[in-house]
């Protein structure tokens, strides 16, 4: 057993493959001497990658993204680019494309010793037919023997499949085609001359399929073929009536055909893993440009100052959670009741606040004003972006009568209560003007007409001595103050 467990662990087979890919999962990212390093944190803001809400359907597509990215170890791409080029061998390949290969492997393995074993198992069953063509005399003993034999090595290598036995199967899948030469060479030696050689030529023809199609590393098919090659010429010393002299051709063919097919079988198996290497480099490819889109589309939709979503992000948010909600089902029934509410946020006086403590320290106000709306949109499944300069913009539907106006207030005073930096004029002070623009959700308004429904509201709560929030209803129009 532990001869067996030698040859077919699976370097290139299932079960070293298995422990590889558990091993990869388990560690998920391997260190930096065999992969990739993890890639650094963005450099925004991590409350604004936190708190920019995005609409549900792209957050659950983004999440199955990142999963698909993160899962297995990081792969290193000039290590794989060297890889192809050299054309080295699996053993020297780095851990992270070595475990990758096994995670592949296991699959595919397992689907091809199946198909195998049935195959093999349906080859042995329909010679019978011609057994009794033949030579009908031995017909009889060669179903039994199939019976005895290729029965058991199936089942035991499908059962051992499905239950992870992963050596075992291979086994199987290599003591098959053994057994069935085993039974020809068997029957063969009870015939005529005539059916002998063809029986035996048979045998030569079985080895040298096998070593094309069966999915062993060059190890493990030199095992198969010592083993095929034993067991078949055995079986001539053990029971032919002739003795074994006149059978040295028999044993020299074996031998040419395994070294004909060997070398084609070792071409083959390269050929497969360059094929693999190939793919897991257009797959890697594909992986760091979907990176760099999901890149690029965060910085076209992050203020680059403050780190939370600009006008762009609000816009397109704005058609998902605000736009798509006014609409109806098949049946005509609205998706959400209640007001949709748009938010204008204006800092009072921050040209003077500038003028008075620099840009620096007005770059930085900014910034703890952006946290601040941050945070106080992080519980309402709003939205709140930077409008440019010092001016935010934001959305909100209403889950009961009064939340808009509660959630203006908030952001008033939030702004209003911030620690300031230290390096600010100890007489400076930071308050906000908000415009609230309410529209009932089946009307249904542009969000152009309630931004500026909104920038009214703002414009009346500047005239009212700043520091205020004042809202606008679409029932109720707003008159601008002479």
């Amino acid at each position: 057993m532990g001869v067996l467990q030698q040859f077919f662990p699976a370097h290139g087979g299932l079960a070293r493959a298995a422990r590889n890919a558990k091993r990869a999962d388990a560690g998920g990212r391997v260190d930096a001497a065999a992969g990739r390093a993890p890639e650094p944190a963005s450099e925004l803001a991590p409350q604004a990658l936190s708190s920019a809400p995005i609409a549900p359907a792209q957050d659950a597509i983004d999440a199955k993204a990142r999963a698909a990215e993160t899962s297995g170890p990081y792969l290193d791409a000039a290590a794989l680019d060297a890889v192809i080029r050299d054309g080295s061998a699996e053993r020297s390949w780095p851990l992270a494309i070595r475990q990758n290969y096994a995670r592949a492997t296991v699959a595919r393995q397992k689907s091809d010793h199946q198909f195998l074993l049935v195959l093999g198992f349906l080859v042995a069953v329909f010679t019978i037919a011609l057994d009794f063509m033949i030579h009908p005399e031995s017909a009889v003993t060669g179903a039994w023997l199939r019976a005895l034999t290729i029965i058991p090595i199936t089942v035991l290598g499908l059962v051992a499949g499905a239950r992870g036995w992963h050596w075992i199967m291979s086994v199987s899948v290599g003591a098959a085609p053994i057994a069935f030469a085993v039974i020809m060479v068997y029957l063969g030696l009870q015939m005529s001359a005539e059916n002998t050689a063809r029986y035996l030529t048979a045998t030569a023809l079985i080895i040298g399929i096998a070593n094309i199609i069966l999915p062993y590393s060059m190890r493990q098919l030199l095992a198969f073929n010592a083993a095929f090659i034993a067991a078949a010429f055995g079986t001539v010393i053990l029971t032919s009536p002739h003795g074994y002299e006149p059978y040295y051709d028999y044993l020299f063919l074996l031998c040419v055909v395994t070294a004909a097919t060997v070398p084609l079988a070792f071409r083959i198996e390269r050929l497969r893993q360059r094929n693999f290497l190939l793919n897991l480099r257009a797959a890697e490819t594909s992986r760091e440009l979907t990176l760099a889109n999901r890149a690029l589309r965060d910085l076209s939709e992050r203020d680059p100052l403050t780190g939370m979503a600009n006008l762009r992000y609000f816009e397109q948010a704005f058609a998902k959670k605000i736009a798509l909600a006014n609409r109806g089902d098949d049946a005509g029934a609205m998706l959400s009741r209640g007001r949709t509410a748009v938010m204008m946020i204006d800092l009072d006086s921050f040209k003077l606040f500038n003028d008075t403590n620099g840009h620096q320290a007005g770059d930085q106000c900014l910034l703890l004003v952006a946290r601040a709306l941050q945070r106080v949109f992080s519980d309402s499944d709003g939205i709140v972006a930077r409008y440019g300069g010092e001016e935010f913009v934001a959305a909100i539907r209403e889950r009961a009568p009064g939340d808009a106006a509660r959630l203006a207030e908030d952001v008033r005073d939030a702004v209003a209560t911030m620690k300031l930096p230290a390096n600010v004029n100890s007489a400076s002070r930071i308050t906000a003007s908000v415009g609230v623009a309410l529209a009932p959700a089946k009307a249904a308004l542009p969000r152009e007409d309630l931004i500026e429904m909104a920038d009214a509201a703002l414009y009346n709560a500047k005239r009212g001595g700043r520091d205020r929030v004042e809202v606008v209803e679409v029932e109720k129009p707003l008159r601008l103050s002479a």
